[in-house]
């Protein structure tokens, strides 16, 4: 079960959610608040037995402390595994993998979801709410590009993703080189990782 306190440990919610205990073993499950904590988006394990071979599947909830009000929203296809879905800070998408099916956008508001090119792996979601990054592995590579819940994903290039910096600039790595990406901009290259060359 999940309970919520405050700072100070006193209780305020008990039970906003139950899940059931997990074998052959126990799944966690993964919270994001909204900054204003206005809200909390939950991911939890609905297996109470399942094959270690594929993921476990996940079901998505919004919670609302001031009514103490939870609803489910149902996603199609369900999230499977739990370290690769990120939810904007907004509470509104959430990028997510489903191992049969590839990976996806979700509109948590609405249910609606939109498939991305497979094999993919999303990263974290830019403070404006509106872009994230992801990456591909055509020939053993990783390939980065920049997507917009509005737009479509543009190429960035080969390279580790490291993070946003702003709600318009990210960080990666890139041939032995750190590099400052923005938004609508040219990259930028910052740094060159002088020990890698030799």
């Amino acid at each position: 079960a999940i309970d919520i306190l405050d700072i100070d440990g006193k209780l305020i919610h008990r039970k906003i959610a139950t899940y059931p205990h997990s074998e052959p073993f126990v799944l966690s499950s993964k919270m994001y608040w909204l900054p204003d904590s206005s809200e909390l988006i939950l991911a939890l394990p609905i297996n109470k037995l399942y094959d270690t071979s594929v993921p476990p599947t996940y079901a998505i909830w919004r919670y609302t402390p001031a009514t103490n009000t939870a609803v489910q929203i149902n996603l199609d296809p369900p999230l499977m595994s739990n370290e690769t879905n990120w939810v904007s800070p907004d509470g509104h998408w959430i990028t997510y993998i489903n191992y049969n099916e590839g990976f996806f956008l979700g509109d948590l508001r609405e249910g609606r979801t939109q498939p991305y090119p497979n094999p993919s792996l999303p990263h974290e979601w830019s403070p404006d709410n509106t872009h994230f990054v992801y990456e591909t592995f055509p020939f053993g590579k990783s390939v980065l590009y920049l997507a917009s819940v509005n737009a479509t994903p543009v190429l960035i290039g080969e390279g580790e993703f490291l993070g946003w910096l702003d709600a318009h600039k990210y960080l990666y790595y890139s041939g032995k080189t750190f590099v400052v990406g923005e938004i609508g901009k040219a990259p930028v290259p910052i740094l060159v990782d002088r020990k890698s060359t030799r």
